[in-house]
């Protein structure tokens, strides 16, 4: 008889998942078991070897853990949310996707030992200590210190307004702030998307830096490092609620500015600066260069001018950027070939170090040009920002096709909006009217004026939406092109075809 591997273990999420059932895939074999009234699972693959990761199915809650090792012989793999956590962290992956296509190589030591460090960190900032703890082999029961600790975690998520899903994703982006966040009661209750936490600031002027948001305590506060033309500058004041929308907000600057902001449901925030910038703020994180890897569409905006190109981006980091007309259109171009490489975020403030970012890279020397950030929303959309200080910012998002809004869908949302006579920050909403499917039009009516315009999808490429120059209801509108990241709630435009003016639209909720 051919030996082995026997996998057992305890699944639960502080009460135990009876009767649920266990797939087992092994380097070499695969196997299944259920689990008993306790939780407790045994299974043994004949003619595998370690390692094995395992995926807990009961009713609509989907986990997964792992035996650690090599060889043959026997191992303990519990099937918990905390095993379910690191292995996303250390996979910078759904789990889901690193088990469909597991193989011995897919979890290394020190990315384990890594991403435990990260989990107990965003868990202690709860009050959870895993201190010495080995989570996912650890032998335990129903009822002892461990098992406690996941009773703990799902009170924190409840308090928190969270799901293991939300923590799951700010851990394996590398979002410590949105981690930790997910675990406490939301500060303001109106608006659960409003964290504590540090996020990264663009504008279009180019300046860019670090905006720390303290929504709890008894004097809401923000502070920002922003990086200029003229060096750092550091500037802050207390954070004013509105009184008439959920999540917005004003917060004071220097020289007697005011900068006006408002949160989308998935916390990236609208910005204005009462001088005149408009910007957006989005959660900081640490992804992988090979992320970046596809094709791109960009909105580009600077003093007195708007541009469009379409970058390509390698697993290895070459950065192929091919300029596009003016309308966004046809982009015949010269191609430019530079680099990208992970880099250090700029921080000027003492503390812990910032996720990493990257920047744009002289091919000749590797050196930096400029640098480069990257978000990624928790269904998978991504873009792309790189701020020129005095010059102007660029915003790149995947080149994927956008679904077709719902006849009679209702929108919400606010707008920092930036023209050559100045710059405004406001609320409102539209309906949609009409869609055809074969040409991608869309009509909308505005909810506050009754306005009607339309917009093409997916045009003129996938992941933008084009509004050519149209009059309709009496009123003339020149043409504007807009990128829409997937599952960011934020909308990017730019006046196209001579129009020069550059916006961000958040979501409401």
């Amino acid at each position: 008889m051919l030996a082995g591997v026997t996998v057992s273990g305890t699944a639960a999420v502080g009460a135990a998942l009876a009767n649920a059932s266990v797939a087992v895939r092994c380097h070499g074999g695969n196997g299944s078991a259920s689990t008993g009234t306790s939780g407790a699972y045994s299974v043994t693959v004949t003619g595998a070897s370690l390692p094995c990761m395992l995926q807990l199915t009961s009713g609509s809650t989907v986990l997964y853990g792992l035996a650690t090792g090599s060889g043959q012989g026997s191992a303990t793999a519990n099937i918990t949310p905390l095993t379910h956590l690191i292995l996303g962290t250390a996979a910078h992956a759904d789990p889901a996707a690193v088990f469909a296509a597991f193989n011995a190589a897919s979890f290394g030591d020190a990315q384990l030992a890594q991403a435990r460090t990260a989990v107990a960190a965003a868990l202690a900032a709860a009050g959870i200590q895993i201190g010495g703890d080995s989570p996912l082999s650890d032998s335990f029961r129903i009822g002892d210190a461990l098992d406690a600790k996941l009773d703990a975690l799902a009170a924190s998520l409840r308090s928190g307004g969270s799901s293991l899903a939300d923590l799951a994703y700010a851990l394996r982006e590398g979002a410590a702030d949105l981690a930790a966040g997910q675990l406490t009661a939301p500060p303001v209750p109106a608006c659960p998307q409003l964290r504590d936490g540090k996020y990264q600031a663009v504008y279009s002027d180019g300046s860019s830096g670090v905006l720390s948001l303290q929504f709890s305590g008894p004097v809401p506060s923000a502070s920002q490092w922003v990086t200029t033309s003229g060096g750092f500058t550091s500037l802050g004041g207390p954070i004013r609620m509105s009184a008439v929308q959920a999540c917005q907000f004003s917060f004071a600057g220097l020289q007697g500015k005011t900068y006006e902001a408002a949160a989308s449901q998935q916390g990236i925030f609208a910005l204005r600066d009462s001088s005149g910038p408009v910007g957006f703020a989005f959660p900081m994180q640490s992804l992988a260069l090979a992320d970046l890897a596809g094709n791109w569409n960009t909105v580009e905006y600077g003093p007195g001018e708007t541009g469009f190109s379409t970058l390509t981006i390698s697993a290895a980091g070459r950065l192929d950027v091919r300029e596009c007309a003016a309308n966004a259109d046809a982009c015949t171009g010269e191609v430019t070939t530079t680099g990208i490489a992970p880099a250090v975020r700029p921080n000027p403030t003492t503390g812990a170090a910032l996720p990493r970012t990257f920047a744009i890279t002289n091919p000749a020397n590797g050196a930096a040009l400029v640098a480069l950030h990257a978000y990624r929303s928790p269904t998978g959309g991504m873009f792309l920002v790189a701020a020129y200080p005095g010059q102007g910012l660029m915003v790149a998002s995947r080149q994927s096709a956008l679904p077709l809004p719902d006849v009679g869908r209702v929108g919400r949302y606010w707008t920092a909006e930036v023209q050559t006579t100045g710059s405004s920050f406001s609320y409102g909403g539209n309906r949609i009217t009409s869609v055809d499917a074969a040409t991608g039009r869309v009509d909308r009516i505005d909810l506050l004026d009754a306005s009607t315009q339309y917009r093409l999808y997916n045009k003129p490429r996938d992941g933008m939406r084009v509004r050519p120059v149209q009059t309709t209801g009496g009123r003339s509108y020149n043409s504007l092109v807009q990128l829409v990241p997937a599952g960011s709630g934020l909308t990017v435009y730019a006046g196209a075809s001579g129009a020069v003016y550059f916006g961000v639209s958040v979501d409401d909720r």
